[in-house]
């Protein structure tokens, strides 16, 4: 065994691992020394004021001071006094040596609890993979998770009190899971089935969930007590048992009292005492030790009774904080923290494992049958046994039992009939001759709707008989394969010869093949040399003509040309002569009657230059000079007018030329369309010979599919007339066999009826008869050998036989092929003797293969194919 000393170093070890060391360790044992300090704790009624309290144990304050930090009259101050709303004011209460001594240890359990918490996150925070949250819920499917579940065992004491409650509630809430995962989804299958279920009342506990966590079960009505300014345990109690009154797993007696009441547990009745029920579901501590505590020196305790205080200072007031006030208490809690367990258990696949104290006295190799069969009963193992042994815990599908143990059935079982049917009749036949305690033998399996379900070992029962039915039929199969294997190496060997003949023959209709197809190619070579020749003349003489046809076309084309050009040539320059004698024309009348104009003004100015001017005469100089430039002006105008004038009916003349064009180019396309309808009739009527043409070579292509069809049908019934002939030679060579081996059980059956005669005449003397039967023995061995070895030698014969006659037809074949090849050799002009003589360039006109495939043969020095 190992020390205390051994056990500290390893749980200093394990702490480190998980991030407790130094200074944090510290805090975390001086954390736990104010927990077990707060236990010593002693209290007692105040000598001054008899409905208060004070401390009795003061060495004990002083250490718990000196732990926390602070003065031992805060600490007393806290646990001693309440602080009471009244109205708008704080009312400093007193408190008595029983609800101090509670309070304190109210204290220790919130601390307590908040250091089991930070264990535990420090441990899923520590084992977690790095890139997830430490939080089991979080884990994606890339992670598998196994866990396992440590719940507390049921509890039933002379007083039951809150926390028993709690803990039954936990053991209700897995029992209901392991019915429904072992038995409530099998008795769903059997009633979906048709097959008669088992009774799960006893263990079925859903009535005491709805009891315990219904919409105004226990717990409900317990947080509404917790919410009301003056709850009690009575008040309780007694709404509980109006309620409930028609439940029959609320046990209600008349000699209760007024805070007790019972539940009928799967386990048994548990009697519950409800003083105290309503103070310890306040989960909230005081707020006058919550801020004592907040002063704590205590790392681990500051930091996480902070956090508790920052939570209750956001919580609202009013209705909304009664309904959170029912939120935040223990039960409530609790029963969360039970059904988020419940739905994690959906996710994963259950194994439970019940533990059993064996006695009282932790003793071991010692067993106490009471004390164990008390638990398996509290556990409700007795009962789900009892279940279990009605169960099936093998089933398979109808078509599975059918396909799969049809081979065990000698019953001509009708095809027609449902599987349902089919699968009855096979296993009323299988478990005919097996009775059962109940006098039936239909108890070992049941046949449902869809599935048959199998007490344990039936199913294992009827495996054995059909691997033993597998096994026999092996062993036949085994043989006819043997059998098999050796009358098909015969029709091999059978085959091969009919093989090798069918090769000579082949070769022999290919060579005249060759011969014939070598005439036809020549035949239709020349045939189509001689047509080729004459097409190639045809095209020629077309060419030619074309040619001499294009150059006359061009010539004559090319005159039509000259001409036209010359012509328009000749107009161009007329055109261009009278556009210029127009403008000169117009140009000298202009000039000659500007210069006329120019003169009369020039005689007109000095007439007036001998006369005196004044400013009339002057104007009128002016008004002349400016008249002149005007009508200069509007003479260059009349002169453009006129040449636009020209233009536009040179345009006119253009335009009616393009429409003669036009017309004459419509004409022309007329007579183009009349030659192209023209055309498209005749190869309209060459389409239709085409066509007739076509016509008439489907017809003949009919015809020659036809007469292949035919000759195909008879070369198919020529082969199943050789395969008629080579199956009777077959059945007649089996006969032999089957004759010569009758022969052979003949002949041993003599034998043996010899044997019997000699036995009966040497009855008498022993010992001759034992030596003439050695001798009859060895004889029959002898006689046996002889026939094995004749047979043998048989086969020997044949195969020698088979491999000289493939030989020799092989060497017919070469022969045959070798005296053709030099028979065309002999056929050829200049043979060369030796093989050094051939060209390399030179090939067979027959077969196409050049002196590098040929080789020597040894025996007569002539050359062959290789």
């Amino acid at each position: 065994d190992r020390s205390d000393s051994q056990l500290w170093e390893e749980i200093q070890i394990s702490l480190a691992t998980i991030g407790f060391e130094g200074e944090r360790m510290i805090s975390l044992m001086r954390a736990l020394c104010i927990v077990l300090q707060l236990g010593n704790q002693t209290f007692s009624p105040d000598p001054h004021d008899a409905e208060g309290s004070i401390i009795s144990s003061q060495d004990e304050l002083l250490k718990l001071s000196l732990l926390m930090g602070m003065e031992p009259t805060v600490i007393e101050k806290a646990i001693t006094k309440r602080k009471v709303k009244a109205g708008f004011e704080w009312i400093e209460a007193k408190m008595t040596a029983v609800d101090s001594k509670d309070s304190c240890d109210a204290l220790a359990k919130k601390i307590y609890a908040q250091l089991f918490a930070m264990l535990k996150e420090n441990i899923n925070e520590s084992t977690a993979p790095a890139d997830i949250d430490a939080n089991i819920n979080s884990f994606d499917h890339k992670y598998g998770c196994i866990s396992m579940l440590d719940l507390f065992g049921f509890e039933s004491f002379k007083v039951n009190r809150f926390e028993q409650l709690c803990i039954n509630y936990a053991n209700e809430r897995i029992q209901h899971r392991y019915v429904v995962d072992n038995f409530l989804s099998v008795k769903d299958e059997y009633e979906r089935e048709g097959i008669e279920t088992f009774d799960v009342s006893d263990i079925e506990n859903s009535a005491v969930l709805k009891l315990l966590e219904g919409r105004m079960g226990v717990f409900s009505i317990l947080n509404d007590e917790c919410v009301r300014p003056k709850g009690n345990a009575e008040s309780f109690v007694y709404k509980l048992k109006t309620i409930h009154r028609d439940s029959y797993k609320l046990v209600v007696k008349k000699l209760d009292r007024p805070w007790e009441f019972g539940i009928k547990h799967y386990a048994t009745t548990v009697k519950y005492d409800a003083r105290n029920f309503v103070t310890r579901n306040n989960d909230q501590l005081p707020k006058d030790v919550l801020e004592c505590v907040c002063k704590c020196t205590n790392d681990i305790i500051h930091s996480r009774f902070e956090t508790i205080a920052s939570e209750r200072a956001k919580q609202p007031t009013g209705i909304r904080r009664k309904m959170g006030a029912a939120s935040a208490t223990v039960c409530t809690k609790f029963r969360n923290k039970i059904i988020e367990l419940m739905e994690f258990l959906l996710t994963s696949k259950i194994r439970y494992i019940r533990c059993i104290k064996p006695n009282e006295n932790s003793s071991p190799h010692t067993t106490d049958h009471l004390v164990t069969m008390r638990q398996l009963g509290s556990a409700g193992l007795v009962k789900a046994v009892n279940i279990a042994r009605e169960m099936f815990p093998n089933s398979l599908s109808h078509d599975k039992v059918w396909v799969r143990f049809r081979c065990l059935t000698r019953l001509n079982i009708d095809e027609n009939l449902e599987v349902k049917e089919k699968v009855s009749i096979l296993l009323n036949e299988q478990f005919k001759d097996q009775v059962s305690s109940s006098g039936c033998h239909n108890s070992f399996y049941r046949v449902g709707a869809t599935k048959v379900f199998f007490k344990p070992g039936q199913l294992e029962l009827i495996e054995s008989r059909r691997a033993t039915r597998k096994q026999k039929a092996a062993t036949i199969i085994n043989n006819r394969a043997k059998a098999y294997r050796k009358k098909k190496d015969f029709q091999t060997l059978k085959r091969g010869a009919i093989l090798v003949q069918a090769l000579a023959r082949r070769n022999k209709e290919q060579t005249e093949l060759k011969k014939k197809k070598g005439f036809i190619l020549a035949i239709q070579c020349a045939i189509r040399l001689a047509r080729a020749r004459r097409t190639l003349q045809k095209k020629k003489e077309d060419r030619a003509a074309t040619i001499i046809q294009n150059s006359q076309r061009s010539r004559i084309a090319r005159k039509e040309y000259t001409r036209y050009k010359n012509a328009a040539d000749m107009l161009l320059r007329a055109m261009k002569r009278k556009l210029n004698r127009d403008k000169f024309d117009a140009a000298l009348a202009v000039v000659v009657e500007r210069a006329r104009m120019d003169e009369r003004r020039k005689k007109l100015l000095s007439k007036l230059a001998n006369i005196e001017k004044d400013d009339i005469l002057k104007e009128c100089e002016v008004l002349i000079q400016y008249l002149g430039d005007e009508l200069f002006d509007e003479r260059g105008h009349v002169y453009e007018v006129r040449a636009k004038l020209r233009k536009e009916q040179d345009k006119n003349a253009q335009l009616r030329a393009k429409n003669e064009n036009l017309e004459a180019t419509t004409e022309a396309q007329k007579i183009g369309t009349a030659q192209l309808q023209t055309q498209n009739r005749n190869l309209s009527l060459r389409l239709s010979s085409l066509n007739q043409s076509k016509s008439s070579l489907n017809t003949s292509l009919r015809d020659l599919r036809r007469a292949e069809s035919t000759r195909a049908s008879e070369e198919k019934k020529r082969f199943a007339l050789m395969q008629n002939e080579m199956s009777t030679r077959i059945d007649q060579l089996n006969s032999s066999f089957e004759q010569s081996f009758q022969v052979q059980d003949d002949e041993v059956k003599r034998l043996k009826r010899k044997l019997e005669v000699a036995e009966k005449r040497h009855k008498d003397s022993i010992s001759s008869l034992k030596l003439e039967h050695q001798g009859i023995i060895h004889q029959y061995e002898e006689d046996l050998s002889s026939m094995l070895s004749a047979l043998e030698e048989c086969k020997s014969n044949h195969e020698s036989e088979y491999s000289s006659m493939k030989e020799s037809l092989m060497r017919q074949i070469e022969e045959s092929e070798a005296a053709l090849c030099a028979q065309q050799m002999k056929n050829t002009k200049n043979v060369p003797k030796t093989i050094d003589d051939v060209d390399p360039s030179v090939k067979c006109r027959y077969c196409g293969a050049s002196s590098d495939n040929w080789k020597r043969n040894p025996n007569d020095q002539s050359m062959k194919m290789k």
